[in-house]
């Protein structure tokens, strides 16, 4: 990504309901509480580190976030929302997953984020209020190579969110670096320290003893690297491992995102589909 490219991105994303004061937001300063959402993105598209410091003011001290490059350069894509006497200086380190632990933050997060998807490849899932769901779920997940969410609808109410995890006895196969980066994806698919997200989800509708035939799963996939949401181009469950076990459990339907809207699998599709991935027939795109 074009660094111009992307502040420019930025720029024409940045909305009152992304920033963290919507009522001292307006047009003619619209980088006004920005700053921890566009360096997070920035990170995403470019590398290096989060740097933060807090800025002296009359009635609030401000937070204030902007980035270190990999090259050690530092871009401040908001500093122009303070006027020409203000220093931006003495930043620290900070880690994104402490900014995403704030709830308000991880949401403006997930509506910028997709606004600038939107802009480089227009899509109205990016706009769709369950496919935002998955990710703001997804972000939870610390798997290194696809943070995958799945949502589970039980008569049309949202009754359930879980995201892949560390099974515990596991954890060692991902320490320090996933062995699932070295393995061709949907392959092999009971080697790896994660619980998928499917998984997580059927075990919590059997503990709540929720009937599965009456509910949708809907799973979103995103890269685990830059949060890229991963938009299929065909009605297709690809982890044999999870639609086998969907088709055991008998769950109602099954939704993938697949070119600009929610595609539908039966749990027996999804493991006719699936199959091709683990017998490295077919390979992810």
């Amino acid at each position: 990504m074009d660094l111009k490219k992307l502040e420019d991105l930025l720029e024409n994303s940045w909305t009152k309901e992304t920033s963290a004061d919507p009522q001292n937001w307006n047009i003619f300063n619209p980088a006004w509480g920005q700053c921890a959402i566009t360096a997070l993105i920035v990170q995403d598209f470019m590398g290096g580190e989060l740097l933060r410091t807090v800025i002296p003011r009359k009635k609030e001290n401000i937070s204030h976030y902007w980035n270190l490059l990999p090259e050690g350069r530092e871009v401040d894509f908001t500093s122009k929302q303070f006027s020409s006497d203000v220093i931006i200086k003495d930043g620290e380190e900070r880690d994104r997953h402490y900014v995403l632990s704030y709830p308000t933050t991880r949401k403006r997060y997930v509506l910028l984020r997709l606004a600038v998807e939107n802009r480089i490849r227009k899509n109205p899932l990016f706009s769709d209020d369950i496919f935002k769901t998955c990710f703001e779920t997804a972000l939870d997940s610390e798997c290194q190579k696809m943070k995958f969410s799945c949502l589970v609808f039980y008569k049309n109410n949202l009754i359930l969110r879980t995201y892949n995890k560390t099974i515990e006895p596991l954890k060692e196969l991902c320490q320090p670096e996933c062995i699932r980066l070295k393995i061709t994806s949907r392959t092999e698919s009971m080697i790896g320290a994660c619980g998928h997200a499917e998984e997580w989800a059927l075990w919590e509708a059997v503990d709540k003893k929720i009937p599965l035939n009456d509910c949708s799963f809907y799973i979103a996939g995103f890269n685990g690297k830059d949060n890229t949401p991963w938009i299929k181009s065909a009605e297709e469950h690809t982890c044999l491992r999870c639609s086998v076990q969907m088709y055991m459990a008998k769950v109602g339907k099954i939704y993938v995102p697949v070119n600009d809207d929610w595609g539908s699998l039966t749990p027996e599709n999804a493991i006719k589909t699936s199959i091709a991935y683990a017998m490295k027939e077919k390979k992810i795109e």
